[in-house]
């Protein structure tokens, strides 16, 4: 019998390959799931999740606990620990999407699943050890069940959602000439400028609408909707009406002395403290709404990782416990040896290490090489440079130097210099007040590797990194 072919929506734990696996290929006996991901680092967009969801056939959620010990969490950890588990859990419930969700049996009554979400609550020694008959055939069971739920519903040409339009984004914003209250017309404007620069076509909507059959018509022409969630438009009660119906939305607010938080942040998200808080853009001056405007609309639109094969998620699951900081290795030629070390040892840490002398995989060929490096140089996160005598003697080794001590002092970018030569060094003025590590006191590439790890633990680079904690 040939299996059916469907994409999900993954939602799990990126540091947890093994969990990720065992459960990925319970799947894949019964079905070719197939799923998309981010590449690189990204803010949590919350509508970008909405869009993905709503785009997917079926969710699935794996949901492991970041420790090995076998103590049960008291809730106050396990909550944090599942904060963004139960966001996304949340997403595919409004959805109605065919959902199955493998979760630590440690996590208790922290993680409550619906009585329409298929579960498989999981001893975390599973992943590792024997599983016995009776909870293989449990699981078995379980999984072929829910195949057959996606199964179900990708027959159904009514399913929610699925007959959603492209490009074209729906705008709900109260309009008026008084600065003051709501949007100016040059505001609306602006963001309509937006959206055409990507070929998104506006679809005005009255903040007043009634909801009737012809309003659902036009929400099910929509890809996604701007949203003003404000007192005068909440009043209508539209933001909550297109959040139950799960329209992706891009939420607006703007700024009052008087109130720190919408009245839809007090009622349908009042238990979520990730995602929708820094997702909403709250904004006082129409610089600050542009602003805000294009930094989500941005993300929004990022290219994803397609994954097809059951090969092609082991590569992820393995990659994807790696830490997502961007890495720029900057070094002299005279030390390609060295560095050769250092750069693999960072591959193993980290996702993306840009080295310029990698065979072609940094640079993509055809591009000048100077335009190339400062590209990537500013989309970094992390700098580290080897200073030597030779790095110093060589004016491209100090101009990288120089951009990321700027990137560093904008706070953009976290700079670690290593010290690869036990001798002085005669440093630039804008180089010497910065502390740099002894890397010829440390026993091995892996060791200083560790070293650079811990000092970057805890820290945030503006832009960088995800809004997702380090648990996740």
């Amino acid at each position: 019998m040939t299996k059916p072919t469907f994409k999900a929506f993954l939602s799990h734990r990126y540091k947890s390959p093994d969990a990720n696996l065992r459960f990925f290929e319970a799947l894949s006996a019964f079905a070719n799931v197939q799923f998309e991901v981010d590449v690189g680092v990204k803010p949590t967009n919350v509508t970008r999740l909405e869009v993905l969801i709503r785009d997917s056939d079926a969710f699935v959620g794996i949901y492991p606990f970041p420790s090995d010990a076998d103590d049960r969490p008291n809730l106050e950890t396990a909550l944090k620990k599942s904060r963004y588990f139960r966001l996304e859990l949340d997403l595919a419930v409004r959805s109605r999407r065919p959902t199955i969700v493998f979760v630590d049996a440690r996590y208790g009554n922290a993680i409550a699943v619906p009585s329409t979400t298929r579960v498989y609550r999981y001893d975390h020694r599973e992943v590792f050890g024997t599983t016995s008959d009776r909870r293989s055939a449990e699981l078995s069971g379980l999984v072929q069940a829910f195949c057959d739920d996606v199964g179900a519903a990708m027959g159904t040409a009514t399913t929610s959602g699925r007959s959603a339009g492209r490009d074209r984004v729906g705008i709900v914003l109260p309009t008026g000439n008084d600065p003051s209250v709501g949007y100016t017309r040059q505001q609306v404007a602006r963001i309509e400028a937006h959206l055409a620069q990507l070929s998104l076509e506006a679809v005005h909507l009255s903040p007043d609408a009634a909801v009737d059959l012809r309003l659902i018509r036009e929400l099910e022409s929509l890809e996604w909707a701007i949203v003003d969630i404000g007192a005068s438009t909440w009043a209508s009660g539209l933001p909550a009406f297109f959040h139950g119906y799960f329209l992706p939305q891009m939420r607006l607010v703007r700024a009052s002395p008087t109130e720190t938080r919408s009245p839809l942040e007090n009622t349908l998200l009042s238990t979520f403290d990730v995602g929708y808080p820094k997702d909403i853009i709250r904004w006082s001056d129409p610089e600050e709404l542009d602003s805000e405007f294009m930094q989500r609309l941005t993300t929004l639109y990022e290219p994803r990782k397609y994954i097809r094969t059951l090969s092609e998620a082991s590569t992820y699951f393995a990659g994807a416990a790696k830490r997502k900081e961007t890495v720029f290795l900057s070094y002299s030629g005279a030390d390609r040896d060295k560095a050769a070390n250092l750069a693999q040892a960072l591959r193993n840490r980290f996702q993306q290490v840009f080295d310029y002398r990698d065979q072609g995989e940094s640079i993509v060929p055809g591009r000048r090489w100077i335009d190339e490096v400062f590209d990537r140089l500013s989309t970094s996160a992390i700098g580290i440079s080897l200073l030597s005598p030779s790095y110093l003697a060589s004016g491209n080794c100090l101009h990288e130097a120089r951009q990321m001590t700027a990137l560093a002092d904008a706070g953009k970018l976290q700079l670690l210099p290593v010290k690869i030569t036990n001798e002085a060094l005669d440093l630039p003025t804008w180089a010497q007040d910065i502390q740099y590590l002894r890397g010829w006191e440390y026993a091995s590439a892996e060791e200083l590797v560790g070293k650079i790890v811990s000092a970057i633990s805890g820290t945030e680079t503006q832009l960088k990194r995800s809004d997702y904690d380090d648990d996740r």
